[in-house]
């Protein structure tokens, strides 16, 4: 493998675990106001490089997160895992305009005899 190939797998391991710790921090401050300065502290992002890469398609996942953990999960009577949120980008966020982007939240619940499955719209 080239050094340039393991080089570019190596950040792109770095921002993904970064970004987690940023969803890790929203689920755990979901009663707070988030903002920007905030969230890129908790990925050890500046501010305007935070904002690079979270542009797009994800300004609307806060809201979602919010919706789906602080609104939906509670009179689910549901209970969340211990592992973290996770989301699956269904289209290229860097390609696609911002109106018109699809991505899964997907949140690992404790197991229930009747495991439906509900989605969230933003």
């Amino acid at each position: 493998m080239a050094l340039e190939q393991k080089a570019a797998e190596a950040t792109l391991r770095d921002y993904k675990e970064r970004l987690l710790r940023v969803l890790v921090h929203i689920q755990r401050h979901l009663d707070g106001a988030l903002g920007l300065e905030e969230l890129a502290g908790a990925a050890c992002f500046s501010p305007y490089h935070f904002h690079r890469i979270v542009k797009g398609s994800y300004r609307k996942l806060g809201g979602t997160y919010a919706k789906l953990l602080g609104q939906w999960l509670p009179r689910s009577g549901r209970e969340l895992r211990s592992s973290p949120c996770f989301e699956i980008y269904l289209n290229d966020p860097q390609s696609t305009e911002s109106k018109n982007p699809l991505t899964d939240i997907y949140a690992p619940l404790q197991p229930t005899g009747a495991g439906a499955k509900t989605r969230i719209r933003p």
